[in-house]
């Protein structure tokens, strides 16, 4: 059996994916349920092709963004072309969009690394560190924003909803930040105790021992102080254009909400993108925004409506640009669903 069609079998008998699409049900249900069809067009045709036009562009901004900060990341593991990197950027991110359980960081690692001939594990642990990055700087945000927070009267539970998964995402980015410290500190040690566990009944998985050396190469936080403050800054900045997109398409749709909604909407949502879904975030993405909006006592169509924009420009440019990319480089999604399972050991150097 072709390996493609081996990692689409594997992928969708995975239990995590029969997860997500029952809990991506659950929540469309849920925030579709009492609400008109006509109510919510009527509220979609509202928005003008100006703050449409600005969210887009807001989404591609914010995707350069982030392939500059993973830029930086990569510096620790070999130099790559910006370029090249948001190639690699906007495929994975399309390919999370359209396929489950986020398998497309693992394709833009595969082709980072083929880019920049170091090995996919490497480029893979940066995009780890991009991750424990993006769960730490929500929870800053989110104990900034609490004490700003004055939500209508008999809304609190929505604070004790955020709280309890910040606490999860805290207990995610903890547990994550001690196996970079382990991996980075006791890397050769963690590659020997593979071999001796494994050398003599399965010689195949003490062979993969070069992994760990390699994916700790990419556990870095930038070079230094002055790696780590534009690290922050572009973080900052990402958000920030986020919470950005956000109102500007609420007011585009005659949404009188607070700036600090934005800032709660962005939290909601990292919240529900974390769970698991069906492909492009459907349901989880839209019912996180949802809460939110009801919560400032904007009418359920309008909230939906809102809801399914954001969405919309979110996924969609990155989907069609992803789409024209990959159709220009003679890559299918099948090809690039492949690429997730390769990687081959770096070449020896002079003398070893």
């Amino acid at each position: 059996m072709p390996a493609s069609s081996q990692t689409r079998r594997r992928l969708w008998s995975d239990p995590r994916i029969i997860a997500g699409f029952v809990l991506s049900g659950l929540l469309t249900w849920l925030a579709l349920r009492g609400t008109d069809t006509e109510q919510i067009v009527a509220a979609l045709g509202r928005l003008g092709m100006q703050p449409l036009f600005w969210s887009v562009v807001l989404t591609y901004l914010v995707l350069w963004l982030r392939s500059v900060r993973w830029q930086l990341l990569l510096g620790s593991v070999g130099p790559v072309p910006l370029r090249q990197v948001f190639a690699a950027s906007l495929l994975g991110y399309m390919v999370n969009y359209v396929l489950p359980i986020r398998v497309g960081e693992l394709v833009r690692a595969y082709l980072v690394g083929t880019h920049g001939g170091f090995s996919r594990s490497a480029a893979l642990a940066t995009v780890v560190v991009e991750r424990v990055i993006d769960v730490l700087s929500i929870l800053l945000i989110f104990a900034c924003i609490s004490p700003f927070m004055a939500l209508p009267e008999g809304h609190g539970q929505l604070v004790d909803i955020l709280r309890g998964g910040a606490f999860l995402l805290a207990l995610a980015g903890i547990v994550a930040l001690l196996m970079i410290i382990v991996f980075r500190r006791h890397t050769e040690w963690l590659a020997n105790l593979l071999v001796r566990w494994f050398g003599d009944i399965a010689p195949g998985i003490a062979r993969q021992a070069w992994r760990i050396s390699a994916f700790a190469q990419g556990l870095h936080w930038g070079r230094g102080y002055r790696g780590l403050f534009w690290l922050s800054l572009l973080t900052l900045l990402i958000w920030a254009l986020t919470v950005g997109q956000i109102l500007i398409l609420a007011e585009g749709m005659g949404l009188r909400i607070p700036w600090i909604a934005g800032w709660l909407v962005l939290v909601a949502l990292a919240v529900g993108v974390s769970l698991p879904s069906a492909p492009g975030m459907v349901g989880t993405f839209h019912y996180a925004a949802l809460v939110v909006l009801l919560i400032y006592a904007v009418p359920r169509p309008e909230a939906l409506s809102y809801a399914i924009l954001l969405h919309a420009v979110s996924v969609v440019p990155i989907v069609v640009l992803g789409l024209l990319v990959a159709w220009s480089g003679g890559l299918s999604l099948r090809k690039l669903l492949a690429l997730e399972q390769a990687d081959t050991p770096p070449p020896a150097s002079a003398g070893e």
